[in-house]
């Protein structure tokens, strides 16, 4: 990604120079592999300018249209455009790449393919696919893992596009409306999520509740009736029984009583 040191440098140039020498630096902009931000250069005044003269304003367009644009929308006014050359094809294709990674996790390489206008079947298009998407990768415009067996991307993390600051194309109220809408969506996903981790928790609470007053009441029952075999002529019949009713309680029981037996002759001792 274009650092903000590289891009106030950009910046700077775009103030002083004239119209051909805007129109070059947005070629060169398009073309640079390590520039994938274009929103402050789009509208620096110079460049604003540029939009007014016939033989800029065709360049000025292109500009936007790597702001927030894609393929697609490249063939839709390519008549419109300069000619691409190859690294502004690849650009681009890659920027679309990351537009398709933002929406889903999970992209098939025929998904791809088809969004950037390569053929399915060809092992050349995998190629160049897989190029585009190691390249982004190194860069950090996207992390996950590329399948090439399975011949799908995994992606764990996008770094977003531009977002005009002033969204008067029909892209740029697109773009400010789908951030708009994924925000709303996490902030939805977010709110189900807590109010799951709520009911669960409420339902943990009640269970242990219940058990331990269970587990009081099985003590007291234990407790009163063993009181009562103590107090009985039939002590020992009325102990099997225990036995069989609470045999884990009657052998903590006996556990406590031999040991207290054994403290009780240290202590004589």
């Amino acid at each position: 990604m274009t650092s903000p040191m590289e891009m106030d440098k950009l910046l700077h140039v775009a103030q002083s120079c004239a119209p051909p020498e805007a129109i070059q630096l947005i070629v060169q902009v398009t073309e640079d592999p390590h520039t994938h931000t274009f929103a402050k250069l789009a509208e620096a005044p110079t460049i604003q300018k540029l939009a007014l003269t016939p033989e800029g304003a065709p360049y000025v367009q292109l500009l936007r249209l790597y702001t927030t644009g894609t393929w697609a929308d490249y063939l839709s006014m390519a008549h419109q455009l300069p000619s691409l050359s190859a690294a502004q094809v690849a650009k681009l294709r890659q920027l679309t790449i990351l537009s398709l990674a933002y929406q889903e996790r999970s992209l098939s390489y025929a998904t791809m393919c088809e969004h950037i206008g390569l053929a399915k079947d060809l092992r050349e298009s995998v190629r160049i696919l897989e190029e585009l998407i190691i390249e982004a990768l190194y860069q950090n415009l996207f992390t996950g893992r590329l399948d090439g067996v399975a011949e799908r991307l995994d992606v764990h993390s996008v770094t977003p596009r531009d977002v005009p600051r002033t969204a008067d194309t029909h892209n740029g109220h697109d773009a400010v409306f789908g951030l708009l809408q994924a925000l709303r969506a996490w902030r939805d996903r977010s709110s189900d999520a807590i109010t799951a981790l709520d009911t669960y928790k409420r339902q943990v609470e009640q269970k242990y509740d219940a058990r331990a007053q269970t587990m009081q009441e099985d003590h007291a029952a234990l407790t009163d009736a063993l009181r009562n075999v103590a107090q009985s002529d039939t002590g020992m019949v009325a102990r099997m029984r225990l036995q069989e009713t609470y045999p884990d309680a009657m052998d903590v029981e006996a556990n406590r009583r031999t040991h207290s037996k054994r403290r009780s002759k240290r202590t004589r001792a």
